[in-house]
């Protein structure tokens, strides 16, 4: 499974939706509140075993899921500093 599929997969895994698009945004399209973006964050973190900095945290920069996705990669693809 490639980070794009395990992301969708997270994504539907919260319940909300059942068919998850690049383009679509988290809060409006998908209906993930502020508790559900911090949820989505930690399953992230544990799912591809990795730790977000306190900066990449902020659940409100992540509009649509190609954020996500983009962010996630950033991590697993050796960019993550510490």
């Amino acid at each position: 499974m490639d980070t794009q599929e395990k992301v969708c997969e997270i994504i539907k895994g919260l319940g909300v939706i059942d068919e998850i698009g690049l383009s679509q945004t988290l809060t409006g399209d998908i209906g993930l509140d502020s508790l559900g973006m911090v949820t989505l964050l930690i399953i992230l973190e544990n799912g591809f075993d990795i730790s977000f900095k306190q900066s990449d945290m902020d659940p409100y920069a992540l509009i649509n899921v190609q954020d996500v996705i983009v962010l996630v990669e950033k991590y697993i693809g050796g960019e993550n500093d510490g």
